[in-house]
């Protein structure tokens, strides 16, 4: 099939450490070899230190998401589209209400070494108790 719709049910949701975060897979190296595309939810105020090795697209669809990286920072809104590159580490960093985003990467970020490396503070989790903790 060359078209495939994915809703947050289909996704393979994590959460990050004992935060507010979660990051729910939809194309992965399951089902994709040159990108990875997902969701998240940030509890309001919430932010996430991360070395990104991939490059990284960020699509705002509710609240106001910040990335900074020392002292360059920028804010997007719903809409709106943040692109990164891999680079030194980051800070994404939600607003003042819970966020919630679409992204896609090349390649795959759970590929990635780096990210392996880290896999530690990502522990799979159910749907429901990302629905619940952002509420």
């Amino acid at each position: 099939m060359s078209f495939v719709k994915y809703t947050a049910e289909d996704a393979s949701w994590m959460r990050f450490a004992d935060r507010r975060i979660f990051l729910g897979d939809v194309v992965d190296a399951s089902n994709s070899t040159s990108m990875g595309v997902g969701l998240a939810h940030f509890g309001a105020g919430e932010s996430m230190p991360w070395t990104p090795s991939y490059d990284e697209a960020v699509v705002v669809l509710d609240g106001e998401f910040t990335v900074e990286r020392g002292a360059e920072r920028v804010t997007a809104g719903p809409g709106e589209i943040i692109w990164l590159r891999p680079g030194p580490e980051v800070v994404y960093r939600a607003g003042p209400e819970p966020v919630t985003l679409a992204f896609a990467t090349h390649p795959v970020w759970t590929s990635t070494d780096e990210t392996a490396a880290a896999a530690s503070v990502l522990q799979p989790v159910a749907l429901a108790e990302v629905e619940g903790a952002n509420r």
